[in-house]
């Protein structure tokens, strides 16, 4: 998180001359990397549309990631597929910089394979579907009237389910967890993107 506030005091420090901006009819397309992840890697594609005083914006994410140990005879993928779509309500706005409340809906399917390729060959996969109601804050700078950073912190209101599939000498064993429901209150998500208006 650190370096995120940092990144954004850098900007609105060497932004550049951008008045106000009128996000009413304003299109834009934007990109952000995977929580954790390098900023060169992106995972998360956005629009943003302005609708009136409020933003609408559709984003997906998708995440791959391969790793193969020899040594272990281990080919491990990790894969996260996502998408959300939500509504910012600007209740402040400061010459370049708006502060959006934000709500909306989304899901997730997030997908780990351990993959043993010895001569008795096994697979284990662990799946998670989440799905609920993203609920924060998303501060954008606007370095100039058509490129913009923002940085956003959401909490998260809704349910998971699981599913732990295991495939051995030709059987499958599946097991699945019954559905929860998380209120992620304290447990924020922080998220970085770029953004280009038309």
């Amino acid at each position: 998180m650190k370096k995120f506030v940092a990144i954004i005091a850098a900007v609105i420090v060497i932004g550049g001359t951008a008045s106000a901006v009128d996000m009413n009819k304003k299109i834009g397309f934007g990109v952000g990397p995977y929580p954790g992840g390098s900023i060169w890697e992106p995972a998360y594609f956005s629009m943003r549309v302005g609708v009136g005083p409020v933003v609408i914006e559709p984003s997906v994410l998708y995440s791959l990631y391969t790793s193969d140990n020899e040594i272990d005879s281990l080919k491990i993928t990790n894969s996260d597929i996502g998408f959300s779509i939500r509504g910012l309500f600007p209740f402040i706005k400061k010459e370049k910089s708006n502060l959006y409340g934000t709500f909306g809906f989304g899901f997730d399917m997030l997908k780990d394979i351990y993959d043993y390729y010895t001569t008795s060959s096994s697979k284990i996969t662990n799946s998670t579907t989440t799905y609920g109601i993203p609920l924060g804050l998303a501060l954008e700078h606007f370095v100039t009237p058509n490129f913009s950073v923002c940085i956003s912190s959401e909490n998260f209101f809704g349910g998971s389910s699981e599913e732990n599939k295991m495939e051995s000498g030709g059987q499958t064993t599946t097991t699945k967890e019954p559905s929860i429901t998380n209120i992620l209150l304290g447990n924020l998500y922080f998220s970085l993107m770029f953004f280009w208006y038309l």
